[in-house]
């Protein structure tokens, strides 16, 4: 499970995040919280308020392990690979 990147995919930052949060979740958190949480294995709970603010279903956050699409590390974008012809 790679949040970051998919928060990265939708054009937020965990500061962003965390500035909206109330707004969508009702509650406020701050950078460091909300930061730790992504890093120590966090709640469905979490990820569904991750999830609101960036606009994207709580299934997103599994998709890599679901297939095995090779990503960009900068963007986090599938990235196609085709074999060349001879």
């Amino acid at each position: 499970m790679d949040i970051k990147s998919v928060i990265k995919a939708h054009g937020y930052t965990i500061e962003r995040i965390a500035n909206e949060w109330e707004s969508k979740n009702g509650k406020s958190i701050t950078r460091g919280a909300l930061s730790q949480s992504i890093n120590n294995n966090p709640t469905i709970d979490t990820l569904q308020k991750i999830a609101n603010v960036i606009g994207c279903k709580v299934g997103d956050f599994f998709a890599d392990e679901l297939d095995n699409a090779i990503r960009c590390p900068n963007c986090g974008a599938k990235l196609e690979l085709k074999q060349k012809e001879d």
